[in-house]
């Protein structure tokens, strides 16, 4: 059976070459990311074994979704990246505390879910 990987943050930068390093090596792909229409685009670039969809790390249901859709798709999971994160720049003490609680959602709470 064809070999099967799952990439969170996946539509742009490493989670992008992550993806078609993967798909290069012959592995059905999902390209799951927060933005859809990056997702697809780099789906349908790779062809028939990628498959892209919306993911908010940080919302556990929707990760439970998202890997039953690639389930049902994929035929298995093999591989997990979680790759999706997020930096915000500058002095800790100008970021707005909603932007430090978007930090901790998605990398710390995004790996948990």
């Amino acid at each position: 059976m064809q070999q099967s990987v799952f990439i969170s943050g996946a539509a742009q930068g490493i989670g992008a070459e992550i993806a078609r390093l993967f798909h290069n090596h012959g592995y059905k792909v999902g390209i799951y990311d927060i933005n859809e229409v990056q997702a697809h685009a780099l789906a349908k670039e790779l062809g028939e074994n990628a498959k892209a969809g919306y993911l908010n790390v940080s919302n556990y249901r929707q990760w439970q979704m998202a890997l039953q859709e690639f389930k049902n798709w994929a035929g298995e999971l093999n591989i997990l990246v979680n790759n999706a994160g997020i930096l915000y720049s500058g002095a800790f003490e100008n970021t707005p505390i909603q932007s430090h609680h978007n930090t901790i959602d998605i990398n710390v709470k995004g790996v948990l879910n």
